[in-house]
């Protein structure tokens, strides 16, 4: 296991919701909430999952616009289509005009773990062990956390 993302709750940049943590979008401010379509986006399962943790799946439904992937929910958030947003930690972090709101708590979802690893019958041996272990350095750990990845 080598990189970990997160689930967030973004709004634009400019925005002025006070959204501490995700049951903060049921205040009246926050008319519509971008997720992703749960049947066929990844990041919509993992919000599915926070908000009925957190009790509050109904409720978020009423005020939810579905996008068919984590761009055009970001897309909404940036043009201010929607209120709020839950993508991924690196989808915000490549955006300039998001900022993060709040952090899904871990207990909430599946963990978001991206492995790596070099293949038994791998053509190039010496050099998949040596970018496998150039992804564990620190110069590739500081690139990962630039772009919204944590490093395990």
């Amino acid at each position: 296991d080598l990189l970990i993302n997160e689930v967030v709750l973004i709004t634009a940049k400019d925005s002025k919701l006070n959204l501490p943590d995700f049951k903060a979008v049921l205040d009246p401010a926050v008319a519509h909430i971008a997720l992703g379509e749960p049947k066929g986006v990844p990041v919509g399962q993992y919000s599915e999952e926070v908000f009925t943790k957190l009790g509050i799946l109904d409720q978020v439904k009423e005020r939810a616009v579905y996008g068919s992937d984590v761009r055009q929910v970001l897309a909404w958030v940036e043009t201010g289509d929607a209120d709020a947003g839950v993508v991924y930690a690196t989808d915000a972090a490549v955006s300039d005009k998001v900022k993060v709101a709040a952090v899904a708590p871990e207990d909430t979802h599946k963990p978001i773990v991206y492995p790596a690893a070099v293949l038994k019958d791998a053509k190039n041996m010496k050099e998949a062990k040596d970018f496998l272990a150039f992804l564990q350095t620190d110069t590739a750990k500081k690139v990962f956390e630039k772009y919204g990845f944590k490093v395990k």
